[in-house]
């Protein structure tokens, strides 16, 4: 009987280890899933690499990857304003083509500002742009209907010359407008609480 017991306690050790090891083996077995993803992010003030680390961490949890094998990166795979470490940096442009992506992920295209870059201030003081920012969209068309088709602007070649789309560009929202709406409670609030000696009280207790 005891041989038995400690048979069937060994049992139930291994099936609980299996079972809280599931989510991690689970994941090994997993099969990859090739990918290929333009990440564009131009607000890239440190290395934290925010505004798309989030992303790049969802990548790798569902096991997505290039199509060479290798797992996404953070700090290597995406396109836009690069921090290098003492106020230097590069800016990676965008491919002259999308055909070896499967898809684009605008991440942020806010910009590069000098409080944040240079002197590491995040409190949103306004600054100089050092770069990005989204001035505009270009737009350019292209359709095809059997031999005939129809573009705007006019191809170069096989390309639409990037350069002469028309950009539509809107107003500047960078200062936001809002205005006060205070609740009919507040003046009976005000009221009630302007004869009361709220900090000498305090002190008091």
């Amino acid at each position: 009987m005891e041989k038995r017991a400690f048979r069937w306690l060994y049992v139930y050790i291994v099936l609980v280890v299996l079972l809280l090891s599931a989510p991690y083996w689970l994941w090994w077995l997993k099969p990859e899933t090739k990918l290929e993803l333009l990440i564009v992010d131009d607000t890239v003030p440190d290395r934290s690499y925010r505004e798309h680390q989030g992303l790049v961490w969802l990548l790798r949890a569902q096991k997505y990857v290039h199509r060479n094998g290798k797992t996404y990166d953070a700090a290597r795979d995406y396109v836009g304003f690069v921090p290098k470490g003492g106020g230097a940096y590069e800016v990676r442009p965008l491919p002259n083509t999308m055909d070896g992506y499967d898809a684009v992920y605008v991440a942020d295209t806010y910009g590069v500002y000098e409080e944040e870059f240079v002197r590491q201030r995040t409190d949103g003081a306004r600054s100089a742009k050092v770069h990005g920012g989204l001035d505009g969209i270009r737009l350019g068309v292209y359709v095809a209907d059997g031999e005939r088709s129809f573009s705007f602007p006019a191809l170069e070649g096989n390309v639409l010359p990037a350069r002469q789309f028309y950009t539509y560009t809107w107003p500047t929202w960078e200062t936001p407008r809002y205005h006060e709406r205070l609740k009919p409670s507040y003046e009976a609030m005000k009221a009630a609480f302007s004869g009361a000696d709220i900090a000498k009280r305090q002190g008091n207790e």
